[in-house]
């Protein structure tokens, strides 16, 4: 589910200009300083409006917070409630995330050549302002989900147009054997 409704206001304006110096540079964009943009538009607190802040009933909400005119990025908060998942998957871009309200459980996970799957390998509890980032490809394998009651907010920018965001995102991948981690 993906709600199309862009917010604008002040510290979003900042957040969005932080990612734009970023990505101005030349190279490949530095990602981790993608993900440190939203841990630090987030320091202060939560301050996307309440409407997208909703959570979806059956699945995470995604609610596009902001989709760069040059087609460089797209901002999207991501809204879990308890039980709520993503599919394993790795991501057909880079991406950098932030928890800014509550907590998620991420799995992680290698890819498996020759079955050509993922295979749990660690997890680890994301707190508010914790984040992480990576580059397009099979080297960053996860899931998260909610394992709480508290319904979580996590902040995400991809390197594809909202145009893109139903097929250009995230790479499913077959879980090989059930994570136990």
């Amino acid at each position: 589910m993906c709600k199309s409704t862009q917010s604008s206001s002040p510290p979003l304006a900042d957040l969005t200009r932080s990612i734009d110096v970023i990505l101005d540079k030349p190279g490949d964009p530095d990602i981790a300083a993608v993900c440190a943009a939203i841990q630090q538009a987030f320091y202060s607190g939560l301050w996307i409006p309440d409407e997208q802040c909703k959570p979806g009933n059956d699945t995470y909400a995604r609610h596009v917070l902001y989709s760069d005119p040059q087609r460089r990025y797209t901002v999207l908060a991501l809204v879990w409630k308890e039980g709520q998942a993503s599919p394993v998957h790795a991501h057909h871009t880079w991406c950098a995330y932030s928890v800014v309200s509550g907590e998620l459980f991420e799995e992680r996970f290698s890819y498996n050549t020759e079955s050509h799957g993922a295979v749990a390998t660690n997890s680890v509890s994301k707190r508010t302002g914790d984040g992480g980032c990576g580059p397009a490809g099979l080297n960053q394998i996860h899931r998260i989900r909610n394992s709480l009651r508290e319904t979580a907010i996590s902040v995400h920018v991809y390197g594809v147009p909202v145009t893109e965001l139903s097929h250009g995102v995230n790479n499913v991948l077959p879980l090989l054997e059930p994570a136990t981690i």
